[in-house]
């Protein structure tokens, strides 16, 4: 009777065993995690500068000026996942550069229609757990910090050129979501959200100053479709947009060197907002 009792209670609690299993990692999101990548493609990027909070803001157009473009982009990624812990790591870096069409005005206030020459350097880093929700669908939440730097010369060759970098720190979070549509195609979204930090502006050519800005929100909403090729070798193409800005900053000494004569002032830097859709095709190997 003891041993028909133990056998029933056995196969009773069989299935509820099995489905108290939690899921694991699908094998094809799972290779998608430890890569290292390079791509390449373009920043279409749109930036403005606005009046106001400007001391002579109403005597300024607002906005006072746009930048609008497409630069190339250089982008390499190394990302591991660390079976011990089930931990995840991912440094990237992108590099752009390229013109964009400026339209704005001189610092005496007249209208200006000019080239600007770009050079962006972007460095991220992420660290996450990922999470498996279903057989096919997996997350991973993530912090995230960084570095951005942009070297901005409007109208070089020009009487109105100007040259200025700007640059900040940032640090979010977000998560990213997996779906393994079959053992050899994945595809990914993911959002993050965070602030600039310490952000900054330095006046390099003719007019020498540096300027603290404001810190402002940032957020990026990103699409990826990674397929495995033979092997460990995969074809990935990748769209993200991104938003962020630059609060006004405080009056700041500026001087310039004009016909061997010195002239020093004061200038304030605009509260600022940049979007940049930046997309890349590239190759990954997992390891």
């Amino acid at each position: 009777m003891k041993l028909r009792l133990l056998l029933f209670l056995a196969l009773a609690c069989t299935p509820l065993a099995g489905m108290a299993s939690p899921p694991v990692l699908n094998p094809a999101v799972s290779r998608t995690l430890s890569e290292v990548s390079i791509s390449g493609g373009g920043i279409h990027q749109h930036y403005t500068e606005w009046s106001r909070g400007l001391p002579n803001a109403a005597s300024l157009p607002d906005p006072v000026n746009r930048e609008s473009g497409t630069v190339g982009l250089f982008r390499f990624a190394l990302a591991k996942r660390f079976p011990a812990t089930g931990g995840w790591a991912e440094v990237r870096y992108d590099f752009g550069t390229g013109n964009t069409d400026y339209a704005g005005h001189t610092q005496g206030g007249a209208p200006l229609l000019a080239t600007t020459d770009n050079t962006m350097h972007d460095v991220r880093a992420r660290v996450g757990y990922p999470v498996a929700l279903t057989r096919n669908l997996d997350v991973l939440p993530f912090l995230e910090g960084g570095y951005y730097q942009w070297d901005r010369a409007v109208a070089n060759g020009t009487p109105s050129a100007i040259e200025e970098v700007y640059t900040h720190g940032y640090v979010g979070a977000g998560g990213r979501l997996f779906y393994a549509a079959t053992p050899r195609w994945v595809f990914s979204a993911t959002v993050d959200a965070g602030s600039t930090v310490a952000p900054g502006m330095d006046a390099v050519s003719p007019i020498q100053g540096s300027a603290t800005l404001g810190t402002h929100a940032y957020a990026g909403v990103a699409l990826q479709e990674d397929y495995r090729l033979r092997g460990d070798w995969h074809l990935f193409a990748r769209a993200s947009y991104r938003y962020f800005g630059y609060g006004l900053s405080s009056r700041f000494p500026i001087s310039a060197l004009v016909n061997g004569q010195t002239f020093n002032g004061t200038a304030s830097e605009p509260n600022s907002t940049t979007e940049q859709v930046r997309y890349s095709v590239g190759v990954a190997y997992n390891f």
